[in-house]
């Protein structure tokens, strides 16, 4: 989402859409900071619905924190990571993974395989191995015999 302005460049409010807003960070951190006017950042009903709207703010960033640590830890550990995918064929997807130097392989599998929701936010290959095939296809998606 972007934000709205004024013809003269005055930035207006999210909430009401008066012109002289500025931005209110997130309080966790997470979101977008949210443009607000003076008068609606006085409105203790407007203030509340917009706390509402960050109660899980801190939540979803801690867990964000969490699953970038855990990319960080295994490209270190020489790990490829899911990096992209392209459904390839109707029922399989090509997949790219990506490794700390930048270096990508690729695998296809059943479109059903690369469905299924993992338990971590940044898949290997063998995690997608242990649940079904996968065979090794191009490191990028230069699929020249579909566009025939």
């Amino acid at each position: 989402m972007g934000y709205s302005y004024t013809m003269s460049g005055r930035l207006c409010c999210d909430v009401c859409g008066a012109a002289g807003a500025r931005k209110i960070r997130c309080p966790s951190g997470y979101c977008q900071s949210i443009a607000q006017c003076p008068t609606c950042r006085k409105d203790p009903a407007k203030q509340a619905r917009i706390a509402k709207s960050h109660e899980h703010c801190a939540e979803y960033h801690a867990r964000f924190v969490a699953e970038e640590a855990e990319k960080a830890r295994k490209l270190a550990a020489g790990l490829y990571v899911l990096a992209s995918a392209l459904t390839y064929r109707e029922t399989h997807v090509h997949v790219l993974f990506r490794n700390q130097a930048g270096a990508y392989v690729g695998y296809y599998m059943p479109a059903e395989l690369y469905g299924n929701r993992l338990p971590n936010a940044y898949p290997t290959p063998d995690d997608f191995a242990a649940l079904g095939p996968i065979t090794p296809a191009p490191s990028d998606f230069n699929h020249k015999e579909i566009a025939a």
